[in-house]
């Protein structure tokens, strides 16, 4: 009769732990996802764009610095595009929110007004990418973050 009771718990650990592993596996494929997302968006960002003059209606690339210098027209300009504009040039279908701190201060947040915040601890998988770049010949730490 041991036997039948040994049969199910070694059945049961079994199966929870294939569960846990293909669980596993999928939530690193939507994170390695998600990086690559934010770290495309903030390869782009740290590019002058395109067209290199780009403004809210002409913008294809909306990138935001020139000689690692951020460009403030450019900054306003995006910080100016709506949120299902941001989501259409950048090709994501997951959250975004991107903003620049120096000093450990928020300068400018773009999507804020969209997302209506921050991620939050209910999000599972979070992507946080920073890059650093010269805001007013100042050290600046651009923030790209994407969430499922």
């Amino acid at each position: 009769m041991w036997y039948l009771d040994l049969f199910i718990a070694v059945t049961l650990v079994f199966i929870v732990s294939v569960v846990y592993i293909q669980h596993m596996s999928q939530s690193r494929g939507i994170q390695t996802d998600l990086l690559s997302k934010a770290q495309t968006m903030s390869g782009l960002l740290m590019s002058p764009g395109y067209p290199l003059n780009w403004n809210t209606s002409t913008v294809v690339i909306p990138g935001v610095v020139n000689d690692y210098h951020i460009n403030q027209t450019k900054l306003n300009s995006l910080y100016d595009l709506p949120h299902k504009d941001l989501v259409y040039l950048f090709q994501v279908e997951n959250n975004v929110y991107i903003y620049l701190e120096q000093n450990a201060n928020p300068i400018i947040v773009i999507g804020k007004n969209a997302t209506g915040k921050e991620p939050t601890s209910l999000a599972q998988n979070i992507a946080h990418v920073q890059r650093v770049a010269l805001y007013n010949n100042k050290p600046a730490i651009l923030h790209v973050i994407t969430w499922a």
